[in-house]
């Protein structure tokens, strides 16, 4: 056969099924452009020369981000065109019928491959080339660093975004020539008629679903420790997945037939058809569906941790940096360089206000029935139940009102007082509420204990040495000054060279180190939750187009039966909307129990505010739910033209 004949008929193919291919080679080229712009950040050399040592871990971020989004175009370009392969079946059956070799059909899938292949990655390095500058200058400005850009990406990134297209189409290309090779015509029409393959419904799948999803949501809501949260979180998303993907069909399913059992409910026309087309639907595009639910998911928590990251960032610095001036100083000479702080500052005459003095010990403890047991560091982080203990004196407190004894949550006080050695201190219960702001951070609870002098803390310290117990001093003078025009880095020097001080920390600098820390997971967020909301609007897009194709045939039947065609198209309205939002139902459901989870692991970023969190939870939940509308409007419309331009077609 005459090459030129494949490449002709596969040119006529992609045109006649325009509705499948185009959207398919836009969302190509779309995640190879965004694979091109964030690795090519991610190995610039370029970003090394602001002279920033944080920006290593942009670099380390952007890169992993580039692996996620590699994984991610894998499987959804790979799943994607199972849509397109599905729906071209029937023609390439009629090819085969007509005469056609398997091998001839082989090359004109190939010839399309190839065609898809050089148009992703044109679009993608056209639009990489034009939007990379104003990545670069977006992730400089999250990040808050300055650096003349540069017009061209790294070369590395051209050749590893070609070997992941190759690669990405090599392995659709062997899928499709694996299925024409070894299917016959018949074969070929028939799958082509079928929907997706179904999950086996049995009781296996459902208890199976029931048991992971338990376990991963009460692993997320159980979790009480940033660190161990972080070191889980990925266990229980896999085992929610796993779960969402065995469970979605044996669920709904299950739930469906069991209304099909009750005899009054069923046999009501309205209900018949709806329940006996949904059940239809979800057993042949359950999975489908799952992974609707899960990109849902995943968007949402992208969406929203980069929000909270973002505009959080002052809040996630003052529980590091209390004022806008800290000094550090030495405790056994607190006294001294605390008063040569004040008088510098009384010097330039400026109006000190909201000062925090802070004098004391500090050590990690854990309550075990009913015993107070004191812990290392390392283990404090991880232990269920563990808090971080400040002891204070109240000579040092500003309050007057204040007394001796124990300030923070009940559960964390020690009723039996605590012993060390055969000594046992014994404290009163005084107020759930602090006496001292942004004690510590990490998400770990605080609990202060206040003793009348500094003599009863000094003799505390001395029992904590002979009994080896672990414990750490803390001397810190924090300030701020009535004028917002003062450069708090002005006294860094005057500060440093006092006796005793040992570091000087300021609002404003801090402010720019977290900036940078920060930039790159909030722009690696943002990036990742933009691609997979593209590839929710495409899938729905092609879920569409399937439902489409195959409501055709039950368009004909419910005619058949005597239903009216207001009916049929209420019915089924009805039917499309149950089984499109039924994955944002359970997307919602996914994020409720993550967000403990995502917020203990946003207490490792200082970012302790439960409140904004939810706000932008809330947020981003509305704003993925009008999107996912939209999207569903959008693509319906194609769903009904298939179907109206097929019955006009078959009346004519």
């Amino acid at each position: 056969m005459n090459r030129s004949l494949y490449g002709k008929l596969s040119t006529n193919g992609m045109k006649n099924n325009r509705e499948l291919y185009t959207p398919f080679t836009l969302a190509s080229g779309g995640v190879f452009t965004l694979f091109f712009i964030i690795l090519s950040m991610g190995i610039n050399e370029r970003f090394k020369m602001t002279g920033f040592s944080g920006m290593d871990n942009i670099q380390l971020v952007l890169r992993m981000g580039s692996v996620v989004i590699a994984l991610f175009s894998l499987i959804f370009l790979y799943y994607t065109y199972s849509f397109i392969l599905k729906r071209r079946q029937k023609e390439l059956a009629l090819y085969q019928i007509l005469g056609m070799e398997r091998k001839h059909l082989c090359k004109i899938i190939l010839h399309e491959l190839l065609h898809l292949l050089a148009k992703s990655l044109l679009i993608a390095f056209l639009l990489g080339n034009v939007i990379y500058k104003l990545s670069e200058n977006l992730l400089l400005r999250i990040s808050n660093t300055f650096l003349e850009t540069s017009f061209f990406p790294s070369v590395k990134a051209y050749l590893f975004t070609v070997l992941l297209a190759l690669f990405i189409y090599l392995l659709i290309a062997l899928k499709s020539l694996w299925k024409i090779r070894f299917l016959r015509p018949i074969e070929l029409l028939r799958e082509a008629n079928a929907g997706e393959k179904k999950p086996k419904m049995n009781i296996f799948y459902l208890i199976s679903s029931l048991v992971l999803l338990s376990i991963g949501y009460t692993m997320a809501v159980r979790i009480q420790s940033p660190i161990e949260a972080l070191g889980k979180f990925f266990i229980a998303t896999l085992l929610v997945i796993i779960g969402t993907e065995l469970g979605f069909v044996a669920i709904s399913v299950g739930v469906l037939q069991f209304l099909q059992k009750r005899s009054k409910y069923y046999y009501q026309p309205k209900k018949f058809t709806n329940i006996s087309g949904l059940i239809s639907r979800m057993v042949k595009n359950g999975v489908s569906l799952a992974n609707i639910a899960i990109i849902a998911t995943a968007v949402m928590i992208l969406l929203s941790t980069a929000s909270a990251l973002n505009y959080g960032i002052k809040e996630m610095i003052r529980n590091v940096v209390p004022r806008d001036g800290n000094v550090y100083m030495a405790y056994e000479d607190y006294d001294e360089a605390k008063e040569e702080v004040k008088r510098i500052l009384k010097e330039k005459k400026l109006n000190i206000r909201n000062e925090r003095e802070l004098r004391g010990l500090n050590f990690y403890a854990v309550r075990k029935n009913g015993e107070f047991q004191f812990l290392q560091s390392g283990r404090a982080l991880t232990e269920k139940g563990s808090c971080f203990y400040a002891i204070l004196c109240l000579d040092d407190m500003k309050d007057s009102t204040l007394k001796p004894g124990f300030y923070g949550e009940k559960s964390y006080f020690p009723e039996h007082g605590i012993s060390i050695g055969d000594k046992n201190y014994k404290f009163s219960y005084q107020s759930e509420e602090l006496p001292i702001d942004h004690l510590y951070d990490l998400g770990m609870k605080n609990a202060i204990i206040l003793f009348e002098n500094l003599e009863g803390v000094n003799e505390f310290e001395q029992d904590l040495n002979h009994q080896n117990i672990p414990y750490q001093r803390s001397a810190n003078y924090g300030f701020d000054i009535d004028n917002s025009n003062i450069d708090y880095e002005e006294f860094r020097e005057e500060f440093l060279s006092i006796d005793g001080v040992h570091q000087y920390q300021t609002f404003e600098t801090k402010y720019k180190e977290f900036r940078q820390i920060t930039g790159g997971v909030v722009y690696t967020g943002y990036f990742l939750g933009i691609v997979f909301m593209v590839a929710l609007a495409l899938i729905i897009y092609y879920k569409q187009l399937t439902e489409g194709y195959e409501d055709l045939q039950r368009y004909q039947v419910l005619q058949r039966v005597g239903m009216t065609k207001k009916e049929i198209k209420a019915t089924i309205n009805d039917q499309i909307r149950m089984v499109f939002l039924l994955p944002l139902f359970v997307a919602t459901i996914h994020m409720a129990f993550a967000f403990p989870m995502v917020s203990k692991i946003l207490n490792i970023f200082y970012l302790e505010n439960l409140r904004m969190y939810i706000k932008f939870v809330l947020l981003t939940l509305g704003i993925v739910v009008l999107l996912y509308l939209l999207i569903y409007q959008l693509t319906s419309k194609v769903y009904y033209r298939i179907v109206t331009s097929k019955q006009s077609t078959r009346k004519a």
